[in-house]
C-alpha cells in the first residue's frame, strides 16, 4: 500500500523504494514555505509498508496535528480545501531471501525459486488463460512421480495441485523455476498412489513455454469442446474420490461450460450430438452427488431436475432426487419419486432400503399429524369431528320427524273414531 502524506497548499507525493528493501516510503516536497507561514500550517502524515494489496481499507486512521489550539474551524476548512494530493505509485516487490527463494503465501511453506528468468511481468498468465508447460514433479528423495511435456492446462481450473496452480500465476513466459509445495497444498493426508505418500512435500521443476487467453467455449470446434469437457469431468471425479467436494464441483461446472449446446453447429452428426448430451448428463449427475455431499440441496435439486427433464426414467437421478427431497423433509414427494425408481428397477436393493426408511418416516409424520388434529378437536381428528357433527344433525332431524309423524297418526285415529261414533248415533 502506498504511503499517503497530506499537507496544505501544493504537495507532491512520490512513492518509491525505501533503501534497498521492498517497503515503500513517502517523500513530501514543498516549495517556497516561509517561516512566517509555517506556524499556521497543519500536516497530517501516515507511514505504511509496501504490501501487495493497494486497498485503502488497511490504512490506519488519519492523525491531525494542529499548530495552534485556538485556530478557528473556518480557517481549518479553508486550508483543507487548498490541499492537493498527487500519488505516484510503484508495485512493491515480493521479498526474496538470500538464497533466491520467494515466500509465495508468507507462511514459509509454498516457495518459488527462479532458475532462468522469463520475459517480464507483462508476460505472466492470468486466471483462465491457457498455459503450456514442461513439468517434472519429484519427492524429497528425488523420486519422479509426475512428468509432462508441452502440457496444456487452464490456469485456475484445478487441473493440478493447488500449490502449483497458485504459483504458476507468478511465473513469466520463458521462465524456469523450482517450486516447493507443502502437503496441504499438494496431495494432502491421502497422498497419491503409487509414489506419493501421505503428507509428502513436493518439488516441481516447471518451464512456462507459453500463455494465451482462452477462447470462448462456443467458438471452439466441436471435438475440442467435447474432449476438454470430458477431461474436466474426469478431473472432477478425481477430486470427488478424494473427498474434496469444492474442487470437484468447480471442475464439473467448468465441464458444463464446454459441454453446453449453445452455439453448436447442428450439422454435426446425430451420434456426436448424442455423445455430447450423454456426457453432459453424466456431469449433471455427478454435480448433483457433489452438491448433496456439500448439503447444497437447492442447487442439487436444480441439477438433478435437468437430468430428469431430458431422461425422466433415469433411475440414478430419481434415486438422488428422492434422497434430496427426504433431506429437505419432504417425505411424501420423496416416497413417490422412489416408488417410480423402484418400479423401473425392482431388484435394486439400495432403492428398496431407502424407500423402506422413508416410508417409516412418513408413517411417523402422519401419526404426529393425526395426534395434533386430535388435540385440536378435543379427542377426535378433523374428519371424525365432521362425521360426528353430521350424525348429530341427522339424529335431531330424525327424532323430530318421528314426533311429528306420531302426532299426525294419533290425530287421524281420533278423527276416525269420532266419525264412527257419530254414524252410530
Amino acid at each position: 500500500m502506498p504511503v499517503i502524506t497530506e499537507v496544505d497548499e501544493d504537495v507532491k507525493l512520490r512513492v518509491g523504494p525505501k533503501g534497498d528493501g521492498p517497503d515503500a516510503a513517502a517523500e513530501v516536497v514543498k516549495d517556497d514555505v516561509s517561516e512566517e507561514t509555517s506556524k499556521g500550517s497543519r500536516a497530517m502524515k501516515i507511514d505504511g509498508s509496501g504490501d501487495d494489496d493497494d486497498d485503502d481499507s488497511d490504512m490506519p486512521p488519519l492523525e491531525s496535528f494542529d499548530a495552534a489550539d485556538d485556530e478557528s474551524s473556518a480557517d481549518k476548512a479553508t486550508k483543507k480545501k487548498e490541499k492537493k494530493i498527487v500519488i505516484e505509485d510503484e508495485e512493491p516487490q515480493k521479498e526474496v531471501d538470500e538464497d533466491g527463494w520467494l515466500d509465495v503465501l508468507g507462511s514459509g511453506e509454498l516457495k518459488k525459486k527462479v532458475i532462468k528468468p522469463g520475459l517480464g511481468k507483462d508476460s505472466r498468465p492470468q486466471r483462465c488463460n491457457w498455459v503450456v508447460l514442461n513439468v517434472k514433479g519429484t519427492l524429497e528423495d528425488g523420486t519422479v512421480f509426475e512428468e509432462h511435456k508441452d502440457w496444456r492446462i487452464i490456469l485456475g481450473d484445478m487441473e493440478t495441485v493447488c500449490g502449483l496452480d497458485i504459483t504458476l500465476a507468478l511465473m513469466e513466459k520463458g521462465e524456469i523455476a523450482e517450486i516447493v509445495v507443502p502437503a496441504r497444498l499438494g496431495y494432502g493426508d491421502q497422498g497419491k498412489e503409487p509414489d506419493v505418500l501421505p503428507k509428502a512435500k513436493l518439488h516441481f521443476y516447471v518451464e512456462l513455454l507459453d500463455t494465451y487467453p482462452a477462447k470462448d467455449e462456443s467458438d471452439l470446434p466441436f471435438q475440442e469442446r467435447l474432449s476438454i469437457g470430458d477431461a474436466k469431468r474426469e478431473r472432477g471425479n478425481f477430486w470427488y474420490s478424494r473427498g474434496d467436494y469444492s474442487n470437484a464441483a468447480h471442475c464439473y461446472r467448468r465441464a458444463l461450460d464446454f459441454l453446453d449446446d449453445m452455439g453448436l453447429n447442428l450439422s454435426e452428426s446425430p451420434a456426436d450430438l448424442q455423445l455430447l448430451l450423454d456426457t453432459r448428463l453424466k456431469v449433471y449427475n455427478n454435480l448433483t452427488a457433489t452438491q448433496m455431499k456439500m448439503k447444497a440441496y437447492d442447487a442439487a435439486l436444480k441439477s438433478v431436475d435437468f437430468v430428469l427433464k431430458v431422461q425422466p426414467n433415469n433411475v440414478k437421478a430419481l434415486y438422488r432426487k428422492g434422497k434430496i427431497l427426504a433431506d429437505q423433509g419432504n417425505y411424501s414427494e420423496a416416497v413417490s419419486v422412489l416408488k417410480k425408481a423402484l418400479k423401473l428397477e425392482p431388484d435394486t436393493k439400495i432403492i428398496q432400503q431407502e424407500l423402506s426408511r422413508l416410508m417409516w418416516h412418513k408413517e411417523r409424520e402422519d401419526r404426529v399429524e393425526r395426534a395434533m388434529y386430535k388435540r385440536m378437536f378435543g379427542g377426535s381428528n378433523s374428519s371424525d369431528a365432521q362425521e360426528s357433527s353430521k350424525g348429530s344433525r341427522f339424529s335431531k332431524i330424525r327424532n323430530w320427524t318421528l314426533v311429528v309423524g306420531s302426532a299426525v297418526v294419533a290425530a287421524a285415529a281420533v278423527g276416525v273414531a269420532a266419525y264412527r261414533h257419530l254414524g252410530a248415533i
